[in-house]
């Protein structure tokens, strides 16, 4: 057996474990798959005061060993700039130590115990890094229509977003899972149509603007009888986006008992609608997006280690609005000349002053939000050829940042209320100092929509 589009054979492998027959096991199955460089060191030192600790490509790297333990040889890769990708081998119960590795400069983790698929997929992971990441300075395949038509549609000339559309230029050869990470109003479904480049179908679901009850409904569909008020049968959108693209946004918000199921369907490449027996076969590109990072919810036991190292074979992060402030000018351009289209309006333009207060502005919503912003003042200048500053109602970045840093410090409660009830009242008084914008209270908050609506309600 070997692995697609990998050339294992011309990488250098080092498995430092102290348990041989992790080692041997994790040797034969790379051997398998065709690797031919394989060392094994059973400490951290063996491996680092070995002459060829420079040369590997990928070092697949237990945590806890006597001695020099595995963080301590990830503070070494990466205070010496070494090239090699470390993967940590780890169990599922240590999942606090994954995530503090990932932050040390761990590629990806290896969950222990392992098996062919688990490493196939770690392989693949590594393999498309390569190609998006260390090899696309090298590389000129992608047409420059390409990056024409994804700037198109992610405009801005910040060094951010010139990175952000060549990643996205590379990876819409790769059919690889990819997730897509960045706040709330930064773009992510516009990055994933980016990604999906063919006529197949690109089936989309937000998953935080559905009864979770739904959820299971609309993604494996079900057969009539399966519940009460399932008159008929109905495709799931899994099924739906069989040979094209599956873009599931706000994945964070998906129940845990739901993304076993997820992780299954993307095991086992079937589906099996809810109330049958029989399974389809489904072949689909998944693409993931979320507003909070996954490794934090990882750590609050609310998303799945597994299902994590399933979906983010490919990364991508969207920088918010707030750190590539010099694309606002060419935005909010933009955003008033569709604007002006749309209502049949003389064309307008912004004074100096109200470009000014546009690039002062935080911008917790992001790009949405400075849309919205545009439309309504193009709707409320009237007839007047120029918008001024005063027709924005906003805040300046440090204003923000001031209530931001205070917010809590105001908060205060005159009586000893159950959890749930002063749950409420703070997420209460964090929308209203938000000024009623609930995207700007989920992110401080840390929550999703779903669930700030679910305390609103008490």
């Amino acid at each position: 057996m070997k692995l697609d589009g990998c050339d294992l054979a011309s990488m250098n492998f080092a498995l430092v474990d102290d348990d041989n027959n992790v080692s041997q096991a994790l040797a034969r199955i790379l051997s398998t798959l065709g690797a031919e460089n394989i060392s094994l060191f059973d400490s951290g030192e063996s491996f680092l005061n070995s002459r060829s600790a420079t040369e590997f490509d990928i070092v697949f790297l237990d945590l806890i060993m006597p001695g020099m333990g595995g963080f301590k040889v990830l503070d070494h890769i990466s205070e010496n700039k070494l090239k090699c990708l470390p993967v940590v081998l780890s169990g599922y119960s240590s999942t606090a130590n994954v995530i503090a590795s990932i932050t040390r400069g761990a590629f990806d983790f290896l969950p222990k115990p392992f098996d062919v698929d688990d490493v196939i997929i770690c392989l693949t992971k590594i393999c498309n890094h390569r190609f998006v990441w260390e090899d696309s300075e090298k590389r000129h395949d992608f047409e420059q229509d390409d990056l024409e038509h994804i700037r198109s549609i992610l405009p801005g000339d910040s060094p951010a977003m010139e990175k952000l559309r060549r990643t996205v230029a590379i990876a819409r050869g790769v059919a690889a899972s990819t997730l897509i990470e960045g706040e709330t109003g930064t773009g992510k479904e516009l990055v994933a149509r980016c990604l999906h480049t063919s006529e197949t179908p690109f089936i989309a679901l937000n998953l935080s603007s559905i009864p979770s009850e739904l959820v299971e409904s609309e993604l494996f569909g079900h057969v009539a009888g399966a519940f009460t008020g399932a008159v008929k049968d109905r495709q799931g959108l899994i099924a739906a986006a069989d040979g094209g693209t599956l873009f599931l946004d706000e994945i964070n918000s998906l129940e845990l008992a739901t993304q076993a199921k997820l992780l299954r369907v993307l095991q086992d490449k079937k589906v099996r609608p809810l109330g049958s027996n029989e399974e389809q076969s489904v072949d689909f590109r998944l693409i993931s997006a979320s507003n909070q990072p996954l490794l934090e919810l990882i750590d609050r036991d609310l998303f799945r280690l597994d299902l994590l190292h399933r979906i983010n074979i490919i990364q991508i992060n969207v920088p918010p609005l707030r750190e590539r402030a010099s694309d606002i000018h060419q935005l909010a351009n933009a955003f008033l000349s569709r604007y002006c289209k749309a209502y049949s309006t003389s064309n307008k333009s912004l004074t100096s002053d109200a470009l000014k207060m546009l690039e002062q502005h935080s911008w917790p919503g992001n790009v949405r939000e400075l849309e919205n912003c545009i439309e309504r003042a193009v709707i409320f200048s009237e007839d007047s050829s120029v918008i001024t500053e005063h027709i924005f109602a906003l805040g300046k970045r440090e204003d923000t940042a001031k209530y931001q840093a205070d917010s809590e410090a105001e908060f205060s409660v005159t009586e000893i209320l159950p959890l749930r009830d002063l749950c409420t009242a703070y997420s209460q008084h964090v929308l209203e100092r938000s000024g009623g914008n609930k995207a700007e209270a989920c992110r401080l908050l840390r929550i999703d929509y779903k669930t700030l609506m679910s305390r609103l309600s008490g």
